[in-house]
């Protein structure tokens, strides 16, 4: 490989470096940024809304549905049990040749041009 070569493509590699690390500076500069000052109000509002919810799930915990009854194993069920028969479609049969369908009607239709002179 040529020097010229190995240099143009060191320059390349640094200059995608100073450019990666660029944005990145960038990119952790605006999320430190996004981030305003949240009110002490606000705080407290989230967090009876959270407690509010927790304990509306600890509700539904203790009001679970009763267990359903056991189901007895001496006597078969009402219905019976489904066969499923599976029946396979036609084959599909594709006959393939050396010449498409295409092909053929071009050949005719060129052959019929030919016979009008």
């Amino acid at each position: 490989m040529k020097k010229l070569h190995v240099l143009a493509i060191a320059l390349l590699l640094g200059l995608a470096t100073v450019l990666g690390v660029l944005a990145t500076t960038r990119t952790v500069g605006i999320g430190a940024t996004a981030h305003a000052p949240v009110s002490r109000t606000a705080i407290n509002a989230r967090s009876q809304k959270l407690s509010a919810a927790e304990r509306a799930l600890n509700r539904a915990l203790k009001d679970r549905p009763p267990a359903l009854p056991a189901i007895p194993t001496g006597r078969r069920s009402a219905q019976t049990p489904q066969h499923l028969v599976y029946r396979r479609p036609a084959p599909l049969v594709i006959l393939a040749n050396g010449r498409s369908h295409f092909e053929h009607e071009a050949e005719s239709t060129h052959d019929l041009e030919g016979s009008d002179d």
